[in-house]
């Protein structure tokens, strides 16, 4: 055997052992692959499910769908903007979604624009509302962007509370002046800092012809709380009826003031 291919031989061998060590540290290092890593790995179907994990991987969450939207004129160069906003996801929720109105003038053109942020829960349909929004032009069309949601899941019924009302009063001042107000239960276990509050007027015939918006701060468990609103203008017609949307954040930690008999299981998230 000639000297070269002995040092050929001598290479491949070192080659190998360095080769096989350095596999040995990286792999003494590096955790296997779990059902357990967040990481969609070793065949798995998707993040951490799939035949492999013994685990169904739940369906990816649908798009929020805009169910209706409007433009209320609430006197000179003055709107309201009104958005009804659906989650199809029955387990998925989203507490901080961006969304930007614009208006559109009768040229096509951009007048003004509005941005904010919303939270929805699962299976939720709600109605986002954007008062006195000045505009120099009419505007014919409100465009509706609305910006990636990040999903949490909720399982069961825990996403939902109930505020039913009492004692609701509508009143025509007079034509200029239209007033309603009632009270709201909080028919849960928990303390809330905030409860959201939407107030629609509906015309005859189904048209809405008023929104505006509140909110009641710090709401006891089992307790009432009043509250008032009104619309200092001129409603396009008669009010047939009101309707009231009362709904709070239980994606917020902070909106959970205390609790009885009940753990708070809202905030892990």
């Amino acid at each position: 055997m000639s000297r070269f291919t002995k040092q050929l031989i001598i290479g491949c061998i070192f080659t190998l052992i360095v080769t096989g060590g350095i596999l040995s540290i990286y792999g003494f290092f590096t955790p296997d692959p779990t059902c357990f890593d967040n990481i969609q790995n070793q065949g798995e179907d998707g993040i951490d499910c799939g035949l492999v994990c013994g685990i169904l991987c739940l369906p990816a969450p649908e798009a929020l769908e805009i169910k209706a939207s409007q433009i209320l004129s609430t006197g000179e160069q003055e709107y309201d903007f009104v958005l009804q906003i659906s989650n199809p996801n029955t387990i998925y929720g989203s507490e901080d979604i961006a969304y930007e109105i614009i208006f559109i003038n009768l040229g096509g053109q951009e007048i003004t624009r509005r941005s904010g942020t919303f939270y929805i829960l699962p299976g939720q349909t709600r109605f986002i509302i954007e008062t006195k929004i000045s505009s120099s032009d009419i505007p014919q069309v409100g465009q509706v962007a609305l910006g990636e949601p990040a999903w949490f899941r909720i399982q069961g019924p825990e996403g939902v509370v109930d505020f039913p009302l009492k004692r609701e009063q509508y009143r025509k001042v007079r034509d200029n002046l239209h007033e309603f107000e009632a009270v709201i239960l909080n028919n849960s276990d928990f303390d809330f800092d905030q409860v959201d509050v939407a107030v629609l007027l509906v015309g005859e015939g189904g048209s809405l012809v008023g929104a505006t918006k509140t909110n009641i701060r710090t709401i006891l468990a089992r307790s009432e709380r009043g509250f008032k609103v009104s619309w200092p203008f001129v409603v396009s017609s008669e009010v047939a009826r009101v309707q009231v949307e009362a709904t709070t954040n239980v994606f917020k930690n902070s909106n959970f003031i205390r609790t009885y008999g009940a753990p708070e299981r809202f905030q892990s998230f």
